[in-house]
């Protein structure tokens, strides 16, 4: 096992959290504080309390062939979650503190865009944590009351309840129909009616 990444620009990452691998192999992944927070139940952190090295809550591009990394957005207060769509050509990024999701195109010089695409409502437990597009560009998030569910429009379709609080999940078996969801104590299962991605871009 080698580290990938653990400094930018001398100074220790804060507490990478999700990561998404694109069609080279770069890596793109959230640096938000969770990690450096003690934490009171699911969802405040569950790390060693420490100071932020970084002066922001970035999203990070490492190529592991040289180790270059590039920090390409800089204003999240909670980055989290983050998924490809479009064949690699869009990132989206959801902010736990902020409780919404952006979208991003992907270039090799930067992700330009980076507009509020879908903003994630309700009253129950729960924040934009994992994130991934089915098989037909239906964008999945856990969020309040368990996993939210938008159109590729940005629309919302519905929420499907999960009993705790739901941090992430996957499809699986081999028709990539059975929805697997990790929550607080528990892992949930369920049919759905389009399955999973066949790979990771979406």
């Amino acid at each position: 096992m080698s580290v990938v990444a653990s400094h930018y620009r001398r100074l220790e990452l804060n507490s990478p959290n999700d990561i998404v691998v694109d069609g080279s192999g770069r890596l793109y992944f959230t640096d938000p504080p969770y990690g450096r927070r003690r934490g009171e139940g699911a969802l405040l952190g569950v790390g060693v309390p420490r100071a932020e090295s970084q002066p922001v809550r970035g999203v990070y591009r490492v190529d592991p062939r040289d180790g270059a990394i590039e920090r390409l957005i800089e204003d999240f207060e909670g980055p989290n979650g983050l998924c490809f769509a479009d064949r690699g050509a869009t990132l989206f990024v959801n902010d736990s503190a902020r409780v919404h999701i952006r979208r991003f195109d992907v270039r090799d010089d930067g992700l330009p865009g980076g507009e509020v695409w879908a903003e994630l409502k309700g009253d129950e437990p729960g924040v934009p944590d994992g994130m991934k597009i089915d098989g037909e560009g239906n964008l999945f998030c856990c969020g309040p009351g368990g996993i939210h569910v938008f159109a590729s429009d940005g629309q919302l379709r519905g929420v499907i309840a999960v009993p705790e609080v739901a941090g992430n999940f996957n499809w699986g078996d081999p028709d990539r129909r059975t929805l697997y969801i990790c929550a607080t104590s528990s892992l949930y299962s369920l049919r759905t009616l389009i399955p999973g991605p066949t790979d990771a871009l979406g």
